[in-house]
């Protein structure tokens, strides 16, 4: 089944079928999702948080293996196996922030769909002045900027990697 029979199910129940509160039953339900998708967002965030504080404290520790002196070949191995662990987590990152962003567009969909059953239209009006997310220079999609944030963090684990291999080739 494609998106738009999925949308034309939205409303199962006609308003004559339902009765006089059918309007106050969809604004209802509609404010319910605008919580939802607040929420969600709260989640994004703190998973966001999450993989930064991680990833952070893992370029912290390698730091620290990099500046003590206690074997600079076990070093570079530990330095080696926490760059690739912090290469791999940060691919569950952008991964993490792909599901929330799926999740958001689906459910702004459904919020705009549903605004077409309402006296005003907020939210789709919102995004079409912003061109709906297709021109940067009126409004850089979030996640956008968020799949940077990992892409930066696997570049300086890549080179640690890298440095760590070497070190180990020279000795």
């Amino acid at each position: 089944m494609d998106k738009q029979e999925e949308l034309n199910k939205l409303f199962n129940i006609k308003k004559e079928e339902f009765g006089e509160k059918y309007d106050d039953r969809i604004f209802d339900q509609y404010k319910l999702y605008i919580e939802m998708i607040e929420g969600l967002n709260e989640r994004r965030a703190t998973a966001n948080n999450f993989f930064l504080s991680i990833s952070t404290g893992l370029l912290t520790a390698l730091g620290v293996l990099f500046n003590i002196g206690i074997s600079f070949i076990t070093n570079s191995g530990w330095i080696l196996i926490g760059s690739s662990s912090g290469i791999l987590f940060c691919y569950t990152w952008i991964r993490t922030v792909k599901s929330y962003s799926q999740l958001t567009a689906g459910k702004w969909e459904v919020i705009n769909n549903i605004e077409q059953k309402l006296p005003l239209t907020q939210f789709t009006t919102e995004w079409n002045i912003l061109g709906k997310g297709k021109d940067p220079s009126r409004y850089k999609l979030l996640t956008d900027v968020e799949k940077y944030v990992p892409l930066i963090f696997i570049g300086i684990y890549a080179i640690l990697s890298v440095i760590s291999i070497a070190s180990m080739l020279l000795q």
